[in-house]
């Protein structure tokens, strides 16, 4: 009966220590996986974010017939930054009136001015949402044709984080037509 009774018992500390060992292998391996697909997904999100912005734009000016844009925004999202860094965040608003690419408060009372259609929230801290090569963009512009302004000679903006490496940085692409697409590229 005693000889029965010590294979009943359970665990030996051999095979819990081996348990633990095991456990701690895996989650050395499983959790920078998983830290880096997380990163990738707010990556990816980010991008979608950016490509809605300027699709709800490049639309708003077909359906309305004039021109919309798109531009990189101040800390308080009230206003365009002007900056070619889009870090703020980024909104969407009417451009009829006044300069292009800056969100103008009415000319005369009673007129409506530039008025905004979404103000889109900053990127995940961390992620940078740039645009230099060859010039600084600081707005995007769509004319009522659905193809973006010929003023603008840089459409693209690049999407990454600091710790990023490989091919795991995003690039945001505006063609002549207005057709938005967007690519991995290196970092």
């Amino acid at each position: 009966m005693t000889a029965r009774r010590r294979f009943i018992g359970g665990f030996t500390l051999l095979e819990l220590m081996t348990s633990i060992t095991i456990l701690g292998v895996l989650l050395g391996i499983g959790v920078p996986a998983f830290t880096e697909t997380m990163a990738a997904n707010r990556l990816t999100a980010n991008t979608n974010q950016l490509v809605t912005a300027l699709s709800v734009a490049r639309s708003e000016a077909s359906k309305r017939g004039i021109a919309v844009t798109v531009c990189a925004t101040n800390a308080a999202q009230d206003a365009c930054s002007g900056s070619a860094s889009w870090n703020d965040g980024w909104m969407v608003f009417t451009d009829d009136i006044g300069t292009s690419g800056t969100l103008d408060p009415p000319p005369v009372p009673g007129d409506p001015g530039d008025a905004v259609v979404e103000v889109f929230p900053a990127p995940v801290t961390g992620f940078t949402v740039t645009s230099t090569f060859p010039v600084a963009m600081t707005y995007v512009r769509f004319l009522r044709s659905g193809s973006p302004d010929t003023a603008i000679l840089s459409r693209t903006l690049k999407l990454s984080r600091p710790t990023c490496t490989g091919n795991h940085a995003r690039q945001v692409s505006i063609s002549n037509t207005g057709r938005i697409s967007s690519e991995k590229f290196a970092c």
